[in-house]
């Protein structure tokens, strides 16, 4: 998604705040992103081992080499279960069809693309 986590930070605050096209994304908390993050000693980052050992090898060992970088870092790694993933990505992609169908209906969805300024647009459009 970035090359670095300045870039994925201004991703994260295009496509994650509310759009005043999409009543859908008003219930969302307005995007907060720290001013800087000098260092991650301590923080911690929960790793559901067996579900990311199901990606593709190379992206596996790729996740696995970044865990480990953090890790070194100061990062507390806790391994965790997340149950019933089966259940919540077929929630999920309920859920997404019917906004997605919903904003399509109403013409929401290519009039927030329409209204988006040319940096916000190229920058969605090189993901």
């Amino acid at each position: 998604m970035a090359s670095n986590s300045v870039d994925l930070a201004l991703l994260y605050s295009i496509v994650a705040g509310p759009h005043q096209n999409d009543p859908y994304s008003m219930l969302q908390s307005p995007v907060t992103l720290p001013s800087s993050l000098d260092s991650v000693k301590g923080i911690k980052i929960g790793v559901d081992w067996t579900w990311a050992k199901q990606a593709n090898p190379a992206v596996f060992e790729n996740f696995k080499k970044t865990i480990e970088y953090l890790d070194s870092v100061g990062c507390k790694i806790i391994s965790i279960s997340i149950k019933n993933i089966p259940v919540m990505n077929t929630g999920h992609l309920v859920a997404i069809s019917a906004e997605g169908s919903e904003g399509a209906r109403q013409g929401i969805i290519l009039q927030s693309y329409k209204t988006l300024n040319t940096f916000t647009y190229e920058h969605v459009c090189m993901i």
